[in-house]
């Protein structure tokens, strides 16, 4: 059995591929909206939060005999995970990585070196920030920009009912899954 943590359209695809050849795989997701993207691929899903301990206990118990690490490149902490995981259970990891793919040549493009950087960045920019970073980093848009009653944030999000609530109290408007909902 190939457990593929899953958490992009790539790790989808390399699901798809590996049932296509007859291979048994378990996907591992971190939502409810990851469940029902991987779910067209008839296969078993775990879909709990699992930390480096109990993702080892599911390995044993499972069987697994190679996870593919396909989750998202910021998602570090599932990453590490996995390896820990792994390097426990004696279970051979692989992390697939994306190309890179090189940034455009367009005048208003900033390159910054972290979320602290781009929070104040975009404060000097203008009124409306347009945030499509995730709900990981909704936290240090809202200290840094938070104080300035002249600015609007957007955020596109999945809709997830404790990342919508804290945007709310917040006044942080949402753009969730193709609805824009105003505060």
């Amino acid at each position: 059995m190939i457990m593929v943590l899953a958490g992009t359209q790539d790790g989808r695809e390399i699901i798809t591929a590996l049932t296509e050849a007859g291979l048994d795989v378990v996907a591992s997701v971190a939502s409810e909206y990851g469940r029902r993207l991987v779910e067209a691929n008839d296969i078993e899903i775990q879909s709990e939060a699992l930390d480096a301990i109990d993702l080892e206990h599911f390995i044993r118990k499972r069987g697994i005999k190679l996870v593919i690490d396909a989750t998202h490149p910021y998602a570090v902490e599932i990453s590490q995970n996995a390896e820990k995981a792994c390097a426990a259970a004696h279970v051979p990891c692989i992390r697939y990585d994306r190309p890179e793919s090189p940034m455009p040549e367009y005048e208003k493009l900033h390159l910054v070196s972290d979320v602290n950087a781009a929070a104040r960045l975009a404060s000097e920019l203008g009124k409306t920030i347009f945030l499509t970073t995730g709900s990981h980093t909704l936290k240090t848009f809202q200290t840094v920009l938070g104080a300035r009653s002249d600015m609007r944030i957007i955020v596109r999000v999945l809709p997830q009912p404790e990342v919508c609530s804290w945007a709310l109290k917040w006044r942080i408007s949402l753009l969730c899954k193709g609805r824009f909902r105003r505060t």
